[in-house]
């Protein structure tokens, strides 16, 4: 999978970072340019290699999110209280990275949002 915005390597790097290619690693090369243009074109799917949009951001929340809040969503969207560590302890994320998560949503799938 490949992560372009700085933004996104701090949002994944927490639970996905085995599926992201480095990004500073390959910053001034010239190499995300051409994995962006492979993940684009019919062989991105061949090599499962992908710039994360809303589909994709969708699939990694859990690696985002922690487990024990999976499955707690009730019919008519309304979704049952969970608790919460706003400060990022025991695997919860921070009230900066929900934002974080929230403004990556709005900038790669913002008509999703919308539902």
């Amino acid at each position: 999978m490949s992560v372009r915005p700085w933004s996104e390597v701090a949002l994944l790097s927490k639970g996905a970072a085995s599926l992201m290619v480095d990004y500073a690693a390959c910053e001034g090369t010239g190499i995300m340019a051409t994995l962006a243009a492979i993940a684009g074109g019919p062989a991105g799917k061949a090599l499962n290699l992908r710039v994360v949009d809303g589909d994709a951001l969708a699939a990694l929340l859990p690696r985002i999110l922690p487990s024990e809040w999976r499955g707690k969503q009730r019919g008519g969207g309304a979704g049952k209280a969970v608790e919460w560590k706003p400060e990022g302890t025991e695997g919860h994320p921070t009230a900066e990275t929900l934002a974080l998560l929230w403004s990556r949503f709005a900038a790669v799938s913002p008509d999703s949002l919308s539902r």
